[in-house]
Protein backbone atom coordinates (compact mmCIF):
# COMPACT_ATOMS: atom_id res chain seq x y z
CA UNK A 1 0.00 0.00 0.00
CA UNK A 2 1.33 3.37 -1.20
CA UNK A 3 1.69 6.24 1.49
CA UNK A 4 -0.10 9.00 0.30
CA UNK A 5 2.25 12.32 0.38
CA UNK A 6 0.83 14.96 2.15
CA UNK A 7 0.54 18.05 0.23
CA UNK A 8 2.63 20.53 0.63
CA UNK A 9 1.20 24.26 2.16
CA UNK A 10 0.81 26.93 0.08
CA UNK A 11 3.51 29.60 1.58
CA UNK A 12 1.87 32.47 3.69
CA UNK A 13 1.44 35.10 1.56
CA UNK A 14 2.52 38.76 2.54
CA UNK A 15 0.43 41.98 2.14
CA UNK A 16 1.13 43.68 -0.99
CA UNK A 17 3.70 47.29 -0.30
CA UNK A 18 1.13 49.84 -0.74
CA UNK A 19 -1.92 47.98 -0.58
CA UNK A 20 -5.45 48.71 0.79
CA UNK A 21 -4.60 46.80 4.25
CA UNK A 22 -1.32 48.70 4.88
CA UNK A 23 -2.52 52.35 3.83
CA UNK A 24 -5.40 51.79 6.18
CA UNK A 25 -3.39 50.79 8.94
CA UNK A 26 -1.20 53.75 8.48
CA UNK A 27 -4.18 56.18 8.23
CA UNK A 28 -6.62 55.68 10.35
CA UNK A 29 -4.73 57.53 13.51
CA UNK A 30 -5.16 60.14 11.37
CA UNK A 31 -8.68 59.66 10.24
CA UNK A 32 -9.82 59.09 14.22
CA UNK A 33 -7.82 62.25 15.17
CA UNK A 34 -10.04 64.25 12.50
CA UNK A 35 -12.88 62.60 13.46
CA UNK A 36 -12.16 63.28 17.11
CA UNK A 37 -11.87 67.14 15.96
CA UNK A 38 -15.21 67.08 14.11
CA UNK A 39 -17.15 65.37 17.71
CA UNK A 40 -15.87 68.23 19.36
CA UNK A 41 -16.48 70.76 17.55
CA UNK A 42 -19.92 69.16 17.71
CA UNK A 43 -20.42 69.12 21.40
CA UNK A 44 -18.65 72.30 21.73
CA UNK A 45 -21.43 74.06 19.69
CA UNK A 46 -24.33 72.13 21.59
CA UNK A 47 -23.19 73.22 24.87
CA UNK A 48 -22.80 76.67 23.71
CA UNK A 49 -25.78 77.04 22.09
CA UNK A 50 -27.37 77.55 25.30
CA UNK A 51 -25.57 80.84 26.33
CA UNK A 52 -26.93 82.58 23.38
CA UNK A 53 -26.55 83.71 19.16
CA UNK A 54 -23.28 85.70 19.92
CA UNK A 55 -21.68 83.02 21.26
CA UNK A 56 -22.65 80.61 18.96
CA UNK A 57 -21.64 82.75 16.08
CA UNK A 58 -18.22 83.28 18.20
CA UNK A 59 -18.30 79.63 18.09
CA UNK A 60 -18.70 79.31 14.74
CA UNK A 61 -16.52 81.67 13.28
CA UNK A 62 -13.23 80.79 15.60
CA UNK A 63 -13.40 77.09 14.29
CA UNK A 64 -13.38 78.28 10.77
CA UNK A 65 -11.00 80.23 11.51
CA UNK A 66 -8.73 77.40 13.53
CA UNK A 67 -9.52 75.35 10.84
CA UNK A 68 -8.04 77.99 8.16
CA UNK A 69 -4.67 79.15 10.40
CA UNK A 70 -4.02 74.87 10.76
CA UNK A 71 -4.29 74.42 7.16
CA UNK A 72 -1.89 77.30 5.82
CA UNK A 73 0.65 75.98 9.02
CA UNK A 74 -0.07 71.79 7.94
CA UNK A 75 0.36 72.70 3.76
CA UNK A 76 3.25 74.55 4.03
CA UNK A 77 5.04 71.89 6.57
CA UNK A 78 3.92 69.30 3.70
CA UNK A 79 6.10 71.73 1.51
CA UNK A 80 8.53 72.47 3.44
CA UNK A 81 9.12 68.81 4.57
CA UNK A 82 9.74 67.91 0.86
CA UNK A 83 12.61 70.45 0.37
CA UNK A 84 14.32 69.72 3.60
CA UNK A 85 13.85 65.79 2.85
CA UNK A 86 15.45 66.20 -0.67
CA UNK A 87 18.07 68.61 0.90
CA UNK A 88 18.99 66.09 3.54
CA UNK A 89 19.14 63.44 1.42
CA UNK A 90 21.84 64.84 -1.10
CA UNK A 91 23.79 65.95 2.17
CA UNK A 92 23.47 69.83 2.07
CA UNK A 93 22.82 70.04 5.45
CA UNK A 94 22.37 74.53 4.68
CA UNK A 95 19.77 73.63 2.88
CA UNK A 96 17.36 72.26 5.40
CA UNK A 97 17.65 75.74 7.53
CA UNK A 98 16.99 77.34 4.65
CA UNK A 99 13.62 75.84 3.49
CA UNK A 100 12.60 76.01 6.89
CA UNK A 101 13.38 79.70 7.24
CA UNK A 102 11.37 80.15 3.70
CA UNK A 103 8.75 78.34 5.10
CA UNK A 104 8.60 81.16 7.96
CA UNK A 105 8.65 83.78 5.63
CA UNK A 106 5.65 82.50 3.30
CA UNK A 107 3.19 82.00 6.70
CA UNK A 108 4.14 85.15 8.68
CA UNK A 109 3.65 88.07 6.99
CA UNK A 110 -0.15 87.01 5.76
CA UNK A 111 -1.08 86.50 9.67
CA UNK A 112 0.13 89.46 10.74
CA UNK A 113 -3.20 91.43 10.17
CA UNK A 114 -5.62 92.56 12.84
CA UNK A 115 -8.69 89.85 12.67
CA UNK A 116 -11.28 92.52 13.23
CA UNK A 117 -10.45 94.52 10.50
CA UNK A 118 -10.08 92.30 7.94
CA UNK A 119 -13.40 90.67 8.92
CA UNK A 120 -15.64 94.08 10.52
CA UNK A 121 -16.10 91.57 13.47
CA UNK A 122 -18.18 93.03 16.42
CA UNK A 123 -17.00 93.35 20.03
CA UNK A 124 -19.92 90.92 21.05
CA UNK A 125 -18.71 88.24 18.64
CA UNK A 126 -15.15 88.82 18.85
CA UNK A 127 -14.35 88.38 22.69
CA UNK A 128 -16.06 85.37 22.86
CA UNK A 129 -14.67 83.74 19.49
CA UNK A 130 -10.82 85.11 20.49
CA UNK A 131 -11.62 82.84 24.06
CA UNK A 132 -13.07 79.72 22.01
CA UNK A 133 -9.94 79.89 20.03
CA UNK A 134 -7.45 79.80 22.86
CA UNK A 135 -9.05 76.65 24.27
CA UNK A 136 -9.20 75.32 20.96
CA UNK A 137 -5.79 75.82 19.79
CA UNK A 138 -3.96 75.32 23.17
CA UNK A 139 -6.55 72.78 25.27
CA UNK A 140 -6.29 74.83 28.61
CA UNK A 141 -8.58 77.07 30.11
CA UNK A 142 -8.74 80.72 28.32
CA UNK A 143 -7.92 83.39 30.16
CA UNK A 144 -9.93 86.90 29.02
CA UNK A 145 -8.18 88.91 26.68
CA UNK A 146 -7.01 91.98 26.43
CA UNK A 147 -6.65 92.03 30.34
CA UNK A 148 -10.22 92.32 31.66
CA UNK A 149 -11.25 91.37 34.73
Amino acid sequence: MATPIPASAPPPTRARAGGVREVTRLAYPIVLTQMSQTVMHVVDSIFVGRLGAAQLGALGFSGIWLWTVMSVFSGTATGVQTFVSQAHGAGDEKRCGAWAWQGLYAIVPPLTGHLADLFDLRMALLLPALCYAFIALFGVYARRPFGQR
